[in-house]
C-alpha cells in the first residue's frame, strides 16, 4: 500500500472511529451513577486515542501498524458504553465487549513502540486474552438473567461460574503479560528507557491504576471513590496515548530539528561523532573510521579503537567497504529511532565522503613534507659524513704531523726551559687533536656506519653512569634510519642521565613487520611534561615523524618510558 492510500485509509477509518465514539457517548451520556464530572473527564479518552492513532498513522512511515492499534484502543474503549443502549442486543454486546478495552491496552503496552509484538510469548498472551475475554462474557450472558451491567452492576447479584473462571484466567493472562513488561523493562539499555521515559511512566501509572480498581472492586468502595479510581485510571491510559504521540511524530520532528542543528554545528569545531550523538539521543554513540592499514578501527583522533562491548554496529556506506562505522545502542534499530539512524547514516556518509577526500589530500601534503624531511636528513647525514672525512683528512692529520714535528724539537732540544715548554707544547697539540676526534665521533660516529645503532650508543656512553643495558636484534637498516634511531637514543639516554637521576635505563629494539619499536625506561624521579615537549623532545617527535612514526611519552614516581615507533618500509 502507498504512503498516501495508507494516509487515507486511516483517515477512514479514523473518522469512523470517532463517529462510533461520539454515538458511544451520547448514548451514555448520564447512564452511569458516577456523576457529571466522570463522565466529563473519562468520555473524550477514546477520541484522543483515535486522534493519536490517525496521527501516527499518517506522518510515520512505518507506522501503520501502531497508528491501527492506537485506533483500536480508541474504538474500544467505547464498546462498554454500549450497555447504556435501551437495545437489548447493543446492551448484550456492550457486556460481552466490555473488557476488550483492557485487552486492546494490553496489546498496545506490549507492541509498543512499533506495533510488533515479541517475543513469541507475548504473541500467545494477547492471542489468549483476545479469546478468553469475550468468550466468557458471552458465556455469561448466556448463564446469568438478569444480566447485570459490568462496573456499576449490584456486586450482591446471582452470578455465574464462568464470572469467577473468566476473572481466574483473566488474572493469570494479566499477570503473564505484567511479567512481559517487567521483563521488556530489565532488558532495555538505559539510553532506551532515557528515550521512552514517557512511555514507562505511562505504565506504572496504569499498573498501579488497575490495582487501585482491583483492590476497589473487592473491598466494595463506595460509588464516589470508584469514580475517583476511574477517573485515575483513564488519565493513566491516556497518558499512554500521549506517550505513543510523544515518542512518535513528536520525537521524529525534534529529531529532524535536532539533525538540522547538527548540520549547522559542524564548523563549530565539535567533532562528528559527538554531533551524531547528540542528534540521536544516545550519548554512548562512537563513530569509528577503518585504519589505513586495514587492521582494524580508529577514532576520530586517530587512535586505535574497537566498537563498545554490547554495541550494535551500523556501517556507514557499503556493507562490504563501509567508509566508516556507528556503534551505538541498540534501541536505535527500533521503531521509531530506526528511521533517524538511517538518516544519520546517510548524513554520515555524505559528510565522511567529503573528510576522505580531505584526508586524502591531507595524506599527500603528509607524503610531501615526509619526503622533503627525508631529503633533509639525507643532505644532514651525508654533510655530516662529508664534514668528517675532511676533518679526519685534513685538521687532524696536519695536527698529527705538528704534533710528530714538535716531538722531535723536544728531543733535540738542549736547553732544559725551552725543552719543558716543548713538552707542554707538544700536551696541549694531543689534547687538541683529542678533542677533534670526540667532535669529529659526533658529527657521524664511525661506529655507526661500521657496526650499527647499538655499537654507536654503547660507545657514545661508554665510562658513564648510571648503567646502561640493551636489548635489540643484531641486525643493520638502511643508514639514513640508522641515523635517526642512533640520535634519538643520544638524546633520549642523555636526558635521563641529566634530568631524571636514574639508577638504570634500560634499551629495547624490536621490529615487528615493518615497524620498528624502540623503548628506553629508566628508574628515575619521572616528571616529564607529556602535554608540552622541550627542544630535544620536539627534535625526537620530528625525527620519528619524519619516518612515519610517533613518539609516546608515560612518566611518574616510577620512572619514565618513551617509546618510539618507525616504520622501516
Amino acid at each position: 500500500m502507498t504512503v498516501s492510500r495508507q494516509s487515507t485509509v486511516i483517515g477512514i477509518a479514523g473518522a469512523l472511529a470517532a463517529a462510533f465514539g461520539l454515538f458511544a457517548i451520547v448514548t451514555a451520556w448520564g447512564c452511569s451513577p458516577f456523576g457529571f464530572w466522570v463522565d466529563l473527564v473519562s468520555q473524550p479518552v477514546g477520541l484522543f486515542f483515535v486522534a493519536v492513532g490517525v496521527v501516527v498513522g499518517v506522518n510515520q512511515p512505518n507506522g501503520a501498524r501502531m497508528g491501527w492499534l492506537l485506533l483500536a484502543m480508541g474504538t474500544a474503549y467505547y464498546l462498554s458504553d454500549l450497555q447504556c443502549s435501551t437495545d437489548r442486543r447493543l446492551f448484550v454486546a456492550g457486556f460481552v465487549l466490555f473488557q476488550v478495552n483492557s485487552v486492546v491496552l494490553t496489546h498496545l503496552l506490549l507492541a509498543s513502540p512499533d506495533g510488533r509484538l515479541r517475543p513469541r510469548s507475548a504473541t500467545v498472551v494477547v492471542v489468549a486474552l483476545y479469546v478468553t475475554t469475550p468468550l466468557f462474557q458471552a458465556l455469561r450472558a448466556l448463564a446469568e438473567d438478569p444480566l447485570q451491567p459490568q462496573l456499576w452492576g449490584d456486586p450482591d447479584a446471582d452470578y455465574s461460574v464462568w464470572a469467577l473462571a473468566g476473572s481466574i484466567v483473566g488474572a493469570l493472562l494479566t499477570a503473564a503479560a505484567l511479567l512481559l513488561v517487567l521483563r521488556r523493562w530489565i532488558k532495555e539499555s538505559r539510553a532506551a528507557r532515557r528515550a521512552r521515559r514517557l512511555f514507562w511512566l505511562s505504565v506504572s501509572l496504569v499498573g498501579v491504576a488497575a490495582g487501585a480498581a482491583a483492590a476497589g472492586a473487592l473491598l466494595h468502595v463506595p460509588i464516589g471513590g470508584q469514580g475517583a479510581i476511574l477517573v485515575g485510571y483513564d488519565l493513566a491510559i491516556a497518558l499512554v496515548g500521549a506517550a505513543a504521540l510523544v515518542g512518535g511524530p513528536i520525537s521524529t520532528l525534534l529529531a529532524h530539528r535536532r539533525m538540522t542543528r547538527m548540520l549547522a554545528g559542524l564548523d563549530a569545531g565539535t567533532r562528528l561523532g559527538d554531533r551524531l550523538a547528540h542528534a540521536l539521543g544516545d550519548p554512548g554513540l562512537v563513530l569509528l573510521y577503518p585504519r589505513a592499514d586495514g587492521d582494524g578501527w580508529e577514532d576520530e583522533a586517530g587512535r586505535r579503537a574497537e566498537p563498545p562491548a554490547g554495541s550494535v554496529e551500523t556501517p556507514v556506506g557499503p556493507q562490504d567497504a563501509p567508509m566508516a562505522l556507528l556503534a551505538h545502542d541498540r534501541f536505535l534499530q527500533e521503531y521509531p529511532q530506526s528511521e533517524r539512524l538511517a538518516a544519520a547514516a546517510t548524513i554520515a556518509r555524505l559528510i565522511i565522503g567529503v573528510q576522505i577526500a580531505d584526508r586524502a589530500r591531507l595524506r599527500e601534503i603528509q607524503a610531501l613534507h615526509a619526503a622533503n624531511e627525508r631529503s633533509q636528513r639525507k643532505v644532514e647525514r651525508d654533510t655530516r659524513h662529508a664534514t668528517m672525512l675532511a676533518l679526519h683528512d685534513g685538521p687532524a692529520n696536519e695536527l698529527w704531523v705538528l704534533v710528530g714535528r714538535l716531538k722531535d724539537l723536544e728531543s733535540g732540544c738542549t736547553v732544559a726551559a725551552d725543552r719543558q715548554q716543548l713538552h707542554a707544547l707538544h700536551s696541549g697539540f694531543l689534547a687538541a687533536i683529542e678533542n677533534l676526534r670526540s667532535a669529529i665521533r659526533g658529527i657521524h660516529p664511525p661506529k655507526l656506519i661500521d657496526e650499527g645503532v647499538e655499537p654507536a650508543v654503547r660507545s657514545a656512553f661508554a665510562g658513564t653512569t648510571p648503567k646502561l643495558t640493551f636489548d635489540a636484534p643484531p641486525r643493520r637498516w638502511p643508514p639514513d634510519l640508522e641515523f635517526d634511531m642512533y640520535n634519538i637514543l643520544r638524546e633520549a639516554i642523555a636526558n635521563a642521565q641529566k634530568h631524571a637521576q636514574a639508577t638504570s635505563i634500560d634499551v629495547t629494539i624490536r621490529q615487528d613487520g615493518d615497524r620498528i619499536v624502540i623503548v628506553v625506561a629508566d628508574d628515575g624521579q619521572g616528571g616529564v611534561r607529556t602535554d608540552r615537549f622541550g627542544s630535544g623532545m620536539s627534535t625526537m617527535r620530528r625525527r620519528a615523524e619524519g619516518h612515519g612514526g610517533r613518539l609516546d611519552v608515560s612518566s611518574g614516581a616510577g620512572g619514565t618510558t618513551i617509546t618510539v615507533s618507525l616504520s622501516c618500509a
